[in-house]
């Protein structure tokens, strides 16, 4: 993900509560109880690299099949990167790998055009074993001298892939716009795509979603506003409606995200950013398909976005989950925060079902106070198992090497599991680690699935394992 630089109107709304650093709240500490996970096998699906910026997704009729993209940049250089997806059908046994569609080295879309890159990589898998791959595509410029088109606002949209499950062969026919403009110069710019799919039996089952980051008013390297906006398609990706604004007016917005609840509700989150790095999550729902959504709740406190001193990025955005046990779907949050020249991973939880009745104060996941923290990824299973991931630094004198952390929770926080440590060594970082991570868990219960890059552009790799509740 890239950040586009942004000019707010003359007019300026405040949406959080305040921006003094007093409103903050430090998360209570959790309370640790009970067996860690049993870490299964690291293995590396994917053998070009560099790559970091990494999601997976599991097939909701059959854990066995799963499928993880990752931002690669063997082909071009690291300021292009394409997609790569990884395939197993045996839980992990074996992979399969390959690109987005490609012509030559580029990637090319159903509409005939090929890119310079696409990044910003998310994916989904519906019901009927089809398979999504989302992500932000840049337009390859006819001229290397064309101003028009240079960085970091050229021509630019939103894609979404679709294939089958078990080869997920992504052909360039199948590769749809949700949103795209091709000319230049480009009044837009488009920014971290969250994909998620429909898998319930009402009346919008099927339904593809994608929520990202819209900017308008783009020109040079700025842009006068930004806007979550959202996307739903009824046909199985081929067709996609307009983007309809779900943040609210003027707010700084980053790092949107989606997620769908057992009744087919749609729940769209993303973080807000105000004076002094302060951040603040927030959260607007849909019961009709995407067609309008709720006014947005703010679901936690104001709190400290990370700034410890680091040579890759970071960031505190959201990780929306619903749970799926009938009568009790609860949302949780789950996301990282600085206190003091620490971080923490805390979560939240919504104190009635499907959001309602305002959210639990932040506690904190990570039983080990030393070093940072940053990247978590959650997912709920159907006995309503809270599983959190996370990249952690508590190992390492310095912030450039760091290992995945675990956790988790089955009495709705309450208690947590010991943290568990996935990575067998600590990881050395590139410059660029990714700006997110993913994890995804086994609908049965008991069992979860994360992953990582071994390193980003220090030849990181795809990685996962398989985590189970003893």
């Amino acid at each position: 993900m890239k950040r586009a630089a942004y000019l707010l109107p003359l007019i300026v709304v405040v949406c959080l509560a305040s921006s003094s650093p007093n409103n903050q709240k430090t998360a209570t500490p959790g309370i640790f109880k009970g067996s860690p996970y049993v870490v299964g096998r690291v293995s590396t699906p994917t053998t070009t690299g560099p790559e970091a910026e990494e999601v997976n997704a599991i097939d909701p009729n059959d854990s066995s099949n799963l499928v993880g993209v990752i931002t690669d940049y063997s082909l071009r250089n690291v300021q292009e990167g394409t997609t790569k997806v990884a395939v197993t059908t045996n839980a992990g046994a074996t992979w399969t790998q390959a690109f987005v569609p490609l012509a030559g080295i580029y990637p090319v879309t159903g509409d005939g055009v090929q890119w310079l890159d696409d990044r910003d990589p998310a994916v989904a898998i519906d019901k009927l074993g089809n398979v999504f791959v989302a992500g932000v595509y840049e337009l390859l410029a006819n001229s290397k001298t064309d101003a028009n088109v240079s960085r970091p606002h050229p021509p630019s949209g939103v894609y979404s892939c679709q294939a089958t499950l078990p080869s997920v062969a992504l052909t360039a026919a199948n590769c749809h716009p949700v949103f795209t403009y091709t000319s230049s110069p480009n009044p837009y710019s488009e920014d971290k795509p969250c994909l998620t799919t429909d898998n319930t039996t009402g009346a919008n089952a099927g339904n593809v979603y994608v929520a990202w980051l819209h900017f308008l008013g783009c020109k040079g390297s700025t842009c006068q506003t930004k806007y979550i906006v959202f996307s739903h398609s009824t046909d199985h990706g081929v067709t996609w409606s307009n983007p309809l604004q779900v943040s609210k007016q003027n707010q700084d917005v980053e790092w949107p995200q989606a997620t769908v609840g057992n009744d087919g509700t749609i729940y769209v989150s993303w973080q807000t950013i105000t004076n002094g790095n302060l951040a603040q999550h927030w959260l607007a729902t849909s019961t009709n398909g995407g067609l309008t959504f709720t006014p947005p709740q703010a679901i936690t406190p104001v709190y400290q976005d990370l700034v410890f001193n680091s040579t890759y990025r970071k960031n505190t955005g959201p990780n929306v989950v619903v749970s799926s046990v009938p009568g009790a779907e609860y949302v949780y949050d789950v996301y990282a925060q600085q206190v003091g020249s620490g971080s923490q991973v805390v979560f939240v939880r919504s104190n009635q079902p499907k959001g309602l009745g305002g959210f639990t104060a932040p506690v904190s996941m990570n039983d080990s106070q030393s070093g940072q923290r940053l990247f978590p990824a959650a997912a709920l299973d159907n006995s309503g198992t809270l599983h959190v991931a996370w990249f952690d630094t508590r190992n390492s004198p310095i912030v450039s090497m760091y290992d995945i952390y675990a956790t988790y929770t089955s009495n709705l926080g309450a208690t947590f599991a010991p943290n568990a440590r996935v990575t067998p060594a600590l990881i050395r970082a590139g410059t660029f680690i990714g700006d997110y991570a993913g994890l995804v868990a086994e609908p049965t219960g008991g069992v979860a699935h994360p992953v990582w890059t071994s390193g980003g552009l220090n030849n990181g790799k795809l990685q996962t394992t398989t985590l189970t509740i003893p």
